[in-house]
């Protein structure tokens, strides 16, 4: 059963889009900081987080592949759907909301809070500061960042319901109570 926060979640994505580039970047003069922080969310970056994460959910390995395929796949589409421009000036050809590398950090510090809970603070954090560093570099207006957020959130909560319906190895998932 969808539970109302994903729901929610859902709704703002679609929501939050028309208003995008209302708000307008900005520039603390942090470009070379910012610069460092958003490359550990580019593609590349983002196959080494999951590859970690996916060694560590040993059992749910493949899970944890396609999640972030979906995630990735997620972001495109809407991209694609939504054709929200994005600031003047930027330096990227796509399309701007969601934010790819927000959505993709906050579905790191998603995993890695649910492994490591002491560093739930710490890793949201990161997720914010890869955000920021969008913003910084004039590459993504903050609502797009708050649309990547909810992006990888809804990911993240729907995947478990999806793979709950499942049919793995050609069996049923026996544990799914809500048929």
């Amino acid at each position: 059963m969808l539970n109302w926060k994903l729901a929610l979640a859902i709704a703002l994505i679609f929501a939050l889009a028309p208003f995008s580039s209302s708000i307008p970047c900005f520039d603390v003069g942090a470009k070379g900081l910012a610069k460092l922080i958003s490359i550990t969310q580019s593609l590349p970056f983002f196959v080494v987080w999951t590859a970690l994460i996916a060694y560590k959910r040993k059992s749910e390995w493949k899970e944890v592949v396609l999640e972030a395929i979906a995630l990735n796949l997620a972001v495109f589409a809407l991209k694609e759907c939504l054709m929200r421009p994005r600031p003047p000036g930027s330096t990227s050809f796509s399309y701007g909301y969601p934010s790819g590398h927000s959505a993709r950090a906050m579905w790191v510090a998603l995993h890695l809070s649910e492994l490591y809970p002491s560093l739930r603070p710490a890793l949201f954090a990161y997720a914010i500061a890869v955000g920021w560093s969008r913003v910084e570099l004039c590459e993504h207006f903050p609502l797009d960042v708050l649309g990547g957020y909810l992006v990888a959130y809804s990911i993240r909560k729907a995947f478990p319901l999806l793979r709950s319906r499942l049919v793995v190895n050609g069996v049923r998932n026996e544990n799914n109570t809500n048929r």
